[in-house]
């Protein structure tokens, strides 16, 4: 069925319960566990998620960066297996439900029959609640309640990936979500200085600014050209920051993406960024033949990471 705005009770489901974003590796464990028990009771495999952060929703000041859209995490998640993604509004009346009522109502609206709380998992107005409670109201209201365990490895949640990838370190991040992290968007006009010393630059404008960017600094990656070669990827170096020694105004960031042997002109384009690994922080040049010569630097050092990517 793909994603349910709305209840849908024609067929029996199992699910788990989270924001999901990402789709890294714990949910992965998680979202497998899902299915495994789906298939043992021939029902279908389900994950409850909202259409915006409830942190955002509970606190409208607080911004909480995104490690994918919401698009994007759905079809993450129908990739891995599951079969509906029930995409619920955090409205007041939601807020409001208890642990007990919540279960109830994914019972009776989306014929949730069993529900795969994950080790930390705590959801309803009613947040002290924990597993045992979870098993006891789920027997009163009709909802099997099994519980996943823990991945036995460093901590893999979707704020601690936040933190790395804020921090540049993209590498340790890759690591847990189980891929690179990636943004986005599309090829603007810039200042044009890198097309005179030899390193023209794409001026990548993201899609979604609700997504974390990368902290500043040069970065080896694969960029995709999803207008003109989806599937094909080209090794390129990009600086994230202001571009200090030909940027005068340290508040404009902005992200430059550098495709290694590349020619053609990319204005326009929609560029994917998968970040590989992060190879110096920015800094400012006295020269332009002295910014030169560490791009030439950078564009080996980064043909030298993606080799065999």
């Amino acid at each position: 069925m793909g994603v349910l705005n709305g209840p849908e009770r024609s067929s029996g489901r199992v699910a788990a319960i989270g924001m999901f974003d990402g789709v890294h590796r714990g949910h992965r464990s998680l979202l497998e566990r899902v299915v495994v028990e789906a298939r043992v009771r021939s029902l279908r495999a389900a994950a409850v998620t909202f259409s915006a952060h409830p942190a955002s929703v509970v606190d409208p000041g607080r911004i909480i960066p995104m490690l994918c859209s919401r698009r994007e995490c759905c079809d993450r998640l129908l990739e891995g297996g599951i079969d509906d993604v029930i995409m619920l509004d955090f409205t007041e009346d939601l807020r409001r439900m208890t642990s007990r009522d919540f279960m109830a109502m994914l019972h009776r609206d989306y014929g949730v029959r069993a529900l795969v709380v994950g080790f930390n998992n705590r959801f309803g107005s009613d947040r002290e609640h924990g597993f045992d409670d979870y098993m006891r109201f789920g027997a009163e209201v009709g909802v099997d309640v099994a519980g996943a365990e823990e991945l036995p490895e460093p901590d893999v949640s979707s704020s601690r990936i936040r933190e790395l990838i804020a921090r540049g370190n993209v590498g340790e991040a890759a690591d847990r979500l189980g891929f690179p992290y990636s943004v986005e968007g599309t090829v603007g006009s810039g200042r044009q200085i890198g097309r005179t010393i030899g390193f023209p630059t794409a001026n990548v404008v993201p899609s979604d600014r609700s997504l974390i960017v990368p902290g500043g600094g040069v970065y080896a990656a694969m960029v995709e050209d999803l207008s003109h070669n989806p599937g094909e990827k080209v090794r390129a170096m990009v600086n994230i920051g202001s571009c200090p020694t030909v940027n005068s105004d340290s508040a404009v960031r902005t992200i430059e993406a550098h495709l290694i042997g590349y020619e053609g002109d990319l204005y326009g384009h929609r560029l994917r960024i998968d970040f590989v690994g992060r190879m110096r922080p920015e800094k400012p040049f006295e020269s332009l033949e002295s910014l030169q010569r560490q791009l030439s630097a950078d564009a080996s050092l980064a043909s030298e990471i993606l080799s065999g990517k």
